[in-house]
């Protein structure tokens, strides 16, 4: 893959005059030196972890920045930053959350400018400035020891971290604590799923420390566990390239937008070092898929000049390149989700989840939601899935009742202070939704049963990628995002560039949709179609790719 050597370099040169252009310069500030982000904030992590990338251009002969000055002074002051801001114990504070924090994050990328500098230090200056980021190491050292995990995923970050230093000083303490935390045993399952369930961001975080751990503690067994964890990753990758995350248990979910993309990008790095170390022709097949998109659309090619500065054979290494499933089928019941992917046909279905079923067909995308306006207790979220030869099946109940009125007056008047559970209840209702999704090639049937209480205002709503055609037999509409419609009968028509999909047939019996009490908001990012009746409800819905 030395062909995406260059591209990398490039990427690096792009970042160092930003980083050099973004650093606090008021003297009279604790946070002086350090790299301002976005929110304008000066931070730890983001700030030493540009040493990273800064040491790895200022060492690397084919990058215009090499042996700049200015970058090394720009790192002199990133260390000045740290020991203005490191707390007492050696741990930090990440300001947009966590305070007295470990710097796992952020010592993995410092551990890694350091190598370089070890590697590459030929002046005083450059040994002296890799004494003191030394320091710096040995500093959060101690926040390990002193601090702990709030996360899953921090106990992988810290003992990876941990580990890494403790190759570096030889503190027996800190190899003891990464140690620890594995004792507790690794968080994944038997389909290769963490806890935290995150493929858009926080398993690739778990797998780094894995690697890590695995090579800085020689522990090969936990190969075992992060393959597994690599494997599912094939699993969940859209035919659009991007990573479906509505199964996340973490922020990458986009619960506010369920079609916004999560491409593999970060994952480069480790698929990379999965063919290198592991000599899988299947990470290597990955590594080069997503590099090469990354590429060929435009979008940011990832900054790990400093792996192959680290792993100078990386420069040169050409792996046989595999080949990647495109087609299979995966059923997950600890983790609730099934997906069905069809060369550029994706279905997507997961439990506990108001988006519970996904269709794409190219670059054309849809997710149904149920609603009743039961109580403000009736957004279809299935309570399980399971499969059942093609069929997927799914449940959902809710109940509420009255209250009578106390049978001995209340020893208060105060609301809050009753004892409530003394009132007898009265008119308990009941709703049940039971729903069964059957794939045929590249149609979704969705049987819809809701039983129980009658008269209620029921929604099915699909959201379309905004930008697309919708059309019925009397109408046609621009999908514009965050409108809608209600279409009366019929298969409604969605185009967007090459693909299509027809969706129904639909049904209106009121226009309770948008503010219906207990539903989820109205996306704001696609076009809502809805389909409205009255229970009980014995309705079949077919979604027509084409």
């Amino acid at each position: 893959m030395k062909e995406f050597y260059k591209k990398v370099i490039e990427a690096n040169e792009d970042r160092i005059p930003l980083a050099m252009a973004t650093i606090n310069q008021d003297k009279d500030s604790v946070f002086y030196k350090g790299h301002i982000d976005g929110y304008g904030l000066s931070e730890q992590y983001a700030t030493v972890s540009q040493m990273m990338h800064l040491t790895a251009g200022y060492y690397c002969e084919q990058n215009k920045f090499y042996k700049n000055k200015q970058v090394l002074e720009t790192i002199k002051g990133y260390i000045q930053f740290y020991f203005n801001t490191v707390r007492p114990d050696g741990s930090g504070d990440c300001l947009i959350s966590d305070f007295f924090t470990p710097s796992s994050f952020d010592c993995i990328n410092v551990v890694r400018a350091y190598r370089i500098m070890i590697k590459n230090a030929k002046t005083e200056e450059e040994k002296d400035v890799t004494l003191q980021v030394y320091r710096v190491l040995d500093t959060m050292g101690n926040g390990f020891i002193s601090s702990g995990h709030r996360t899953p995923n921090h106990r992988w970050m810290i003992a990876a971290a941990a580990s890494m230093v403790f190759n570096v000083t030889k503190r027996e303490e800190l190899k003891k604590l990464a140690l620890k935390y594995l004792d507790e045993g690794i968080d994944i399952d038997e389909y290769g799923e963490f806890t935290e369930r995150s493929p858009g961001m926080y398993n690739e975080v778990n797998d780094r420390a894995l690697f890590i751990i695995a090579k800085e503690l020689d522990l090969p067994y936990l190969y075992n566990h992060l393959q597994a964890n690599m494997d599912l990753l094939f699993k969940y990758i859209e035919p659009d390239g991007t990573i479906f995350t509505q199964n996340s248990a973490r922020k990458d979910k986009g619960e506010s937008d369920p079609s916004m993309g999560f491409y593999p990008t970060r994952y480069f790095a480790i698929y990379l070092l999965g063919a290198y170390i592991l000599k899988e022709e299947k990470y290597a097949a990955f590594a080069h898929q997503v590099m090469e998109q990354t590429i060929r659309y435009n979008r940011a090619v990832p900054d790990v000049l400093w792996l192959y500065m680290l792993e100078e054979k990386l420069q040169t290494f050409e792996p046989k390149i595999g080949k990647l499933q495109s087609n299979y089928e995966m059923y997950n019941p600890i983790s609730s989700i099934y997906r069905k992917i069809h060369d550029d046909f994706s279905v997507s279905i997961i439990g506990n989840n108001a988006n519970f079923l996904f269709v794409q067909k190219g670059d054309l995308k849809v997710y149904v939601r149920l609603c009743a306006s039961f109580f403000m207790l009736a957004q279809f979220k299935p309570e399980k899935i399971t499969k059942n030869g093609n069929v997927i099946s799914m449940e959902f109940s809710a109940e509420d009742r009255y209250w009578k009125p106390f049978d001995k007056k209340p020893p208060t008047s105060v609301w809050k202070e009753m004892d409530h559970s003394l009132r007898k209840t009265c008119n308990v209702q009941r709703l049940k939704f039971l729903v069964d999704v059957t794939i045929v090639n590249t149609t979704v049937n969705i049987d819809i049963k809701v039983k129980g209480t009658d008269r209620v205002p029921f929604k099915a709503e699909f959201v379309v990628t905004s930008g697309s055609i919708i059309e019925g037999e009397h109408f046609t509409v621009k999908g514009n995002a965050s409108q809608d419609i209600i279409p009366h009968q019929g298969y409604v028509t969605v185009k967007y560039k090459k693909d299509t999909m027809k969706i129904g047939p639909a049904f209106k019996k009121h226009m309770y949709t948008t503010n219906m009490r207990g539903s989820v908001p109205k996306s704001s990012k696609g076009y809502t179609i809805y389909f409205t009746e009255f229970t009980e409800i014995d309705k079949q819905i077919s979604i027509i790719c084409e």
